[in-house]
């Protein structure tokens, strides 16, 4: 532990590294529990109360995550959540400057890679995202995945390509190919 108010609640949690300036602050187990979470930076896994084998390194990520199991974030901002809606998802993975930015709640199982990847999910689960600002065209979507740069697909949707140069397929009704 280093770094004022880190892993200050936490009394029979063991496994857990906390380095900044209240990282993993909220971390509380009631039983002696290897918790194996990692936090690095200003406020990182501030809230995270009993998830465990998290990642957290980079300035206010996963901020909000409270309860989220095997879940990494890695950049300034990712997975840092929503003031007063915790994030309670597990298996989420963002890497990349305020990539998941807004995960909430149940949102579950997602992949983003890239600066402002998935930046605009809230619940949604199962996407996949991949470039800069490549995201689900909702923040709700399910199963959308999206390849490129400033582009987005519909749940159930894979879509590939750049700005107004996109190919896509919805592979849960007809699976036919389309180009924008």
């Amino acid at each position: 532990v280093l770094g004022s108010e880190a892993l200050t609640a936490d009394t029979l949690g063991t496994g857990s590294i906390a380095i900044g300036r209240a990282s993993l602050e909220a971390q509380n187990f009631t039983s002696a529990t290897d918790t194996e979470n990692t936090a690095v930076g200003n406020q990182a896994g501030l809230s995270n109360t009993t998830g465990t084998s998290a990642t957290f390194i980079g300035h206010y990520s996963g901020r909000f995550a409270t309860t989220a199991d095997s879940t990494t974030f890695v950049g300034a901002n990712a997975g840092r959540g929503i003031t007063g809606t915790k994030l309670t998802g597990n298996n989420n993975t963002a890497v990349g400057t305020s990539a998941g930015l807004l995960l909430q709640g149940a949102g579950n199982a997602n992949t983003f890679l890239g600066a402002d990847a998935g930046d605009s999910v809230t619940v949604g689960v199962q996407n996949i995202c991949i470039g800069v600002n490549a995201n689900p065209a909702n923040n709700n979507n399910n199963n959308s995945i999206v390849i490129g740069h400033d582009i987005t697909a519909a749940s159930n949707d894979f879509a590939f390509g750049k700005a107004s140069n996109v190919v896509s397929n919805d592979f849960d009704t007809d699976a036919n190919w389309s180009r924008s």
